[in-house]
């Protein structure tokens, strides 16, 4: 569970997670609105490099570097998201886009940023 977790961590997790399985894609970033407009593109990507790493680490549950689908359904669980497994396993595989079987931390980034085209 998410004892001792900030109420900002579960909001920003909450927030990925309706990008995900609910189609709340805006073409923006699921955690846009939260960078400090004074930093440059440098300071800016480290910045959210390590808020992305904090959340992460919340998730990999075993510390082994990688998330795998047990520990992503229990995110969604931790979360209060019931779902049929199929749907979760259609939103982890969406997440695993070397399907590895594993979400690794540059994944889990580009969830949390992903690239504008």
């Amino acid at each position: 569970d998410f004892k001792g977790v900030s109420n900002a961590s579960k909001k920003a997790l909450n927030t990925l997670v309706s990008s995900t399985f609910l189609n709340e894609d805006s073409g923006a970033s699921a955690l846009e609105g939260d960078d400090d407009s004074d930093l440059d593109e440098n300071e800016l990507d480290v910045f959210r490099r390590a808020e992305v790493g904090k959340l992460f680490n919340m998730v990999d549950r075993d510390g082994s570097g990688l998330i795998d689908e047990c520990e992503f359904s229990q995110l969604l669980e931790n979360l209060g998201r019931q779902l049929p497994k199929e749907d979760i396993h259609e939103g982890f595989a969406r997440l695993d886009t070397d399907s590895s079987g594993y979400i690794d931390f540059e994944e889990f980034y580009a969830w949390a940023y992903p690239v504008k085209s």
